[in-house]
């Protein structure tokens, strides 16, 4: 399966030289992540290329289709990475019914965006000048993880650049999603709390500050037990404050699963032995156990 981490992580380390077409013998540097999507930068490289190609389709009417994935059908990690393979599939099966009536082949535009609270993806296809694609018997047969929905054309009407800027500045790839209504507020302070005098320790140790990413990970640490201990212990949060919780332990949580990655590969090289017991015991992996099986 392909690893969205893992590829994120050699995007951002990468850089690439580049000549002057005027003068091949001037060269330049460019990391690789201002051309990736997974990046500020690339996204917003990618969307003023974009406007620029597309910005003579104003107020174009079609027809607006949502993939959404059902989880009860399959599994996050799953979803996200077989999204891309699924649409493609889900169009040229919408395209085959079609062409066998003698109808013209569809054209679209989509993105991909997080779904709200279960942090699956879901697609969103704008067919421009379009007024009808296929039954929904055939629509809803050919996409079998979840729900096909469309919307009337005498609703929309969208500026194509826009529409795809927009959902391409949104996507950052594949989020660490905490459902604010399942978090154990009193759990996961007591959990920082008992590791107090040990974040302190890393704190104290000169070495671990000179890696910049890791003093950013500390700071995330820190200032989520502040919030937690700022809070009485006592009553029941409003949603607001769960879902600004949530948005904290979301930027802990995605930096410490980059960090067992690269720790992982990193005793994969050198240490076998000890990746062996590392993997076996998974934290990732509610199932995870020492015995080898």
């Amino acid at each position: 399966m392909w690893n969205y981490l893992e590829y994120k992580g050699r995007v951002g380390r990468t850089h690439v030289v580049v000549s002057s077409k005027d003068d091949p013998l001037v060269l330049g540097v460019m990391p690789a992540s201002a051309r990736c999507r997974y990046f500020e930068e690339g996204r917003l490289r990618m969307s003023r290329s974009i406007q620029r190609r597309l910005g003579r389709y104003e107020k174009v009417p079609g027809l607006m289709q949502t993939l959404t994935y059902d989880p009860k059908r399959i599994a996050q990690p799953d979803a996200w990475a077989s999204f891309g393979s699924d649409t493609r599939r889900f169009i040229n099966a919408v395209n085959q019914y079609r062409k066998r009536r003698g109808w013209r082949r569809l054209h679209y535009l989509w993105m991909v965006e997080v779904q709200d609270g279960t942090g699956y993806p879901h697609v969103h296809i704008f067919f421009p000048k379009l007024k009808w694609i296929a039954p929904l018997s055939i629509i809803n047969g050919n996409w079998r993880h979840g729900r096909a929905n469309i919307e009337s054309p005498r609703k929309i009407k969208v500026n194509c650049a826009a529409y795809i800027s927009k959902y391409l500045r949104k996507m950052k790839g594949r989020a660490y999603l905490v459902n604010p209504s399942s978090m154990d507020v009193a759990a996961l302070r007591e959990l920082i709390a008992g590791k107090a005098e040990f974040l302190l320790r890393l704190m104290e140790n000169p070495n671990l500050l000179e890696h910049e990413r890791f003093t950013h990970l500390l700071m995330a640490t820190f200032h989520l037990e502040e919030e937690l201990v700022a809070r009485s212990e006592e009553g029941e949060l409003p949603e607001s404050d769960l879902r600004h919780l949530a948005g904290d332990v979301d930027r802990v949580y995605g930096q410490l699963a980059r960090f067992w990655l690269d720790y992982m590969k990193y005793l994969k090289t050198n240490y076998p032995y000890l990746f062996s017991l590392a993997v076996r015991m998974n934290p990732f992996d509610q199932c995870a156990s020492p015995v080898v099986r």
